[in-house]
């Protein structure tokens, strides 16, 4: 697929394709013919649910080797839930980094408690054990580790801190489904774990899932998720006829809410379990081709994670030295990638940290420098809602490289264009 091109797209003024192949989809065949059949389902019950939510758990908790799995209209709701459900509220302390999206802030807010936001490391760009140590106070009580981009954080030194300090673990693993770390899923390390199909390397749309191996806890979310009625209350298959004298149907053990998956997405992810492993392997070999050729052009600095883990490369983040690249601002590279039809991110994910917003702005109380200096050299590929390139082959690696290389070469040059456009302006 190697090409040979004249010059960078946005000095001709031609802008490339899109690098990605319009024959994959996160969606396929089995999927929609699971869905057709739960719909049909449904209809000849009138509307009734039919049970697929109740056997995505099931097999959801079986490939992760733990023991619950409680579905969710969301992860955000999956994290506030879990952390209600293990007495996390008013007058706690929940240590966060400020290099997520802001739903991870939201749902420590939305569960009573105070997120306080605690330093990265450049390893992992997830949660810094030592920046742990250094948060904790007396009202802390429990650690939200944001598996980051797909790539696990240092969780061995977490969960030794957790344990020494009597703290829980929330993993908010919402990207990274299929990683692993030390050859255990992502997601089941901590005392609960949560993911997000909306949409990641598994998705529904919308929704999401709590994971743990706590039996009695899981039956506390699935009370909060469906207005604090009993978890066997959800359940179709459970429901039978009910005599005029039983009064336990309706037995509302909490104000809970109405944060229920539905059978229609949960019969767009049943099919998504078998494909994860491989779906991963393939992410893995070409996010990992790319960072090898990016590492050898001296201003770029890929973040593949700790040794310990293997990242899903949900999205692969590099760290960009402009003084190394003709001194292209952030922004500037960015654009003129685009114009090459690499699939690099735009998103503010790469312009802001979740204290920055007003929804959480109030909880700031001391800055994070190792992840501002981490936010200003940021840039963002592969993610799947700019180019599905990573599940692709190793081809369209090398046409990326191939473009970014040729950036590269011409960088002075494009400085001057823009300089030039400047100038122009004034």
């Amino acid at each position: 697929m190697t090409t040979t091109l004249a010059g960078p797209a946005i000095l001709s003024g031609s802008p490339q394709p899109l690098i990605t192949d319009p024959t994959l989809s996160l969606l396929g065949e089995a999927e929609r013919t699971n869905l057709l059949r739960v719909f049909d389902q449904c209809a000849e019950r009138g509307g009734r649910e039919a049970d697929e939510v109740e056997e995505f758990e099931n097999l959801f908790a079986r490939k992760l080797g733990v023991e619950c799995a409680i579905t969710t209209c969301s992860a955000t709701a999956g994290m506030q839930i879990a952390m209600q459900a293990y007495g996390i509220g008013e007058g706690d302390e929940v240590l966060v980094s400020p290099y997520t999206f802001a739903a991870s802030g939201h749902a420590i807010v939305h569960a009573g408690a105070k997120p306080v936001f605690t330093d990265i490391d450049k390893e992992t760009l997830c949660i810094s054990p030592e920046a742990i140590e250094q948060r904790i106070t007396p009202r802390t009580k429990a650690i939200m580790v944001v598996d980051i981009g797909g790539k696990p954080a240092r969780m061995r030194e977490i969960l030794d801190i957790a344990e020494a300090h009597g703290l829980r673990v929330i993993e908010d693993a919402a990207q990274a489904h299929g990683a692993t770390y030390e050859g255990q899923y992502a997601g089941t390390l901590g005392d609960a774990g949560v993911f997000s199909f909306s949409p990641k390397l598994m998705t529904s749309f919308r929704g999401g899932v709590i994971v743990t191996n706590d039996a009695d806890t899981a039956e506390v979310c699935r009370r909060f998720r469906f207005h604090g009625l009993p978890g066997n209350r959800n359940r179709v298959r459970q429901q039978r006829q009910l005599e005029p004298v039983s009064q336990t149907h309706f037995h509302h053990h909490e104000a809970g809410y109405s944060l229920a998956m539905t059978p229609l997405q949960a019969a767009l992810l049943i099919p998504q379990i078998e494909s994860l492993d491989d779906r991963c392997a393939i992410r893995y070999r070409n996010a990992m081709r790319l960072a090898e050729g990016l590492a050898e052009i001296p201003a770029f600095t890929p973040v593949v994670g700790t040794k310990a883990g293997r990242s899903n490369f949900y999205m692969l983040e590099v760290l960009y030295d402009p003084t190394r690249f003709g001194n292209l601002t952030r922004d500037q590279l960015v654009a003129v990638l685009t114009w090459e039809g690499v699939p690099i991110s735009p998103t503010a994910t790469t312009k802001m940290l979740i204290y920055d917003n007003p929804s959480l702005r109030q909880f700031y109380d001391q800055p994070c420098p190792i992840a501002e200096d981490v936010l200003r050299q940021l840039i963002i590929f592969g993610h799947p809602l700019q180019s599905l390139a990573f599940q692709s082959d190793e081809a369209r690696m090398d046409l990326i490289l191939e473009r970014i290389r040729l950036v590269y070469q011409h960088a002075e040059e494009i400085a001057a264009h823009y300089a030039q456009q400047e100038s122009a302006q004034l």
